[in-house]
């Protein structure tokens, strides 16, 4: 089994330096920096050090599967790391959240420049675009600056716990129960389809609070502790006899009061900013500018009719807050196109 290295973030020595990056007069002299660091730093593409398919992590024994998915987050990581420590991860965020407060075009050269280079920080796809999205839109203050710095270092990936056994594409009848206790909720049932479970430090969870009567109305969206007692994560074997996705069993696990994310029964509002984001990831190549300028563009729903406006978060958000753009979600936000959840 051969692997890409990867990165050393001890080795970048040789690279230009981007202290007083700021300062930067214009977008072209800002370009022209962040490309020489990459030109310096990342691999080409079709090089032996090319990384960029790292995430795609499949094997057909189970420790063939473990070790790919080892070698891909540590991989990751290390890439994650090296952009952090550059000043190049999420330089529009608001400081207190690991960014630099910078104007979100920066964050668009960054990935822009970034794309044409033999790298991937796609095993942290769900935490660098989807988190932030929620997080941006419906989280509190405590949230984002506990959650969010981490992701920025390269220190936490996290998975979505969304689809069940009995719910896939129909999310609103999702069964996994959220049961308040003391000092927070206990959370029971199973969850499948997910991608990265058995490498993610947390997941956003969807679990329902209220009846099952109550439908999308009683869901609510938590950030839950993939590392404790009673999360068991079970690969999950295809029928071309390969490993890729896992199924996920809660058995009454402790979400503290501080992991709901948004009001209580908001899940399905919290679900609608999560999968708005990731479409405008997946339509743009996880590209922020391509993102961005997908959303701009939304189809509309019959001849002459107006488009359907929904809140999306696209990577260089203003102020590190996300932008606000309008996209067509559909009639539920439930899978699409084999993705996971």
């Amino acid at each position: 089994m051969s692997h890409p290295s990867a990165p050393d973030p001890g080795t970048a020595a040789d690279a230009p330096s981007l202290d007083g990056l700021e300062d930067a007069g214009s977008r072209e002299e800002f370009t022209a920096r962040v490309r020489a660091w990459f030109e310096s730093t990342a691999p080409r593409k079709g090089s032996p050090e090319d990384f960029s398919a790292v995430h795609a992590v499949t094997a057909t024994t189970l420790a063939d599967y473990h070790a790919h998915e080892r070698h891909a987050l540590a991989v990751t990581r290390a890439w994650q790391r090296r952009l952090y420590d550059a000043g190049l991860a999420g330089r529009s965020w608001p400081a207190d959240c690991g960014g630099l407060g910078a104007p979100a075009w920066q964050d668009e050269v960054v990935t822009e420049e970034q794309a044409r280079f033999g790298v991937s920080t796609k095993m942290f796809a769900v935490a660098l675009e989807m988190v932030p999205a929620v997080l941006f839109a419906h989280g509190t203050h405590e949230q984002r600056v506990a959650y969010l710095p981490p992701i920025l270092r390269g220190e936490h990936g996290w998975c979505q716990l969304l689809s069940e056994p009995g719910a896939g594409s129909d999310l609103a009848s999702a069964s996994t129960r959220a049961t308040p206790v003391d000092g927070g909720w206990s959370v029971t049932g199973q969850k499948v389809w997910t991608s990265n479970a058995t490498s993610a430090r947390y997941a956003l969870l969807v679990a329902r609070t209220g009846t099952k009567e109550e439908g999308r109305a009683g869901l609510s969206c938590f950030a839950l502790d993939m590392e404790q007692p009673g999360v068991d994560v079970r690969p999950l074997r295809q029928m071309n006899g390969a490993y890729h996705f896992n199924e996920v069993f809660l058995d009454d696990v402790l979400v503290p009061a501080g992991g709901l994310i948004g009001r209580l029964g908001d899940g399905w509002a919290v679900l609608r900013t999560m999968l708005a984001s990731e479409r405008a990831a997946i339509g743009g190549g996880t590209s922020g500018r391509s993102a961005t300028r997908l959303v701009a563009r939304p189809p509309r729903r019959g001849r002459g009719a107006p488009p359907a406006p929904a809140v999306v978060w696209v990577s260089g958000g203003r102020g590190g807050a996300g932008e606000e753009n309008p996209a067509r979600t559909g009639r539920h936000p439930g899978r699409h196109g084999g993705r996971s959840r």
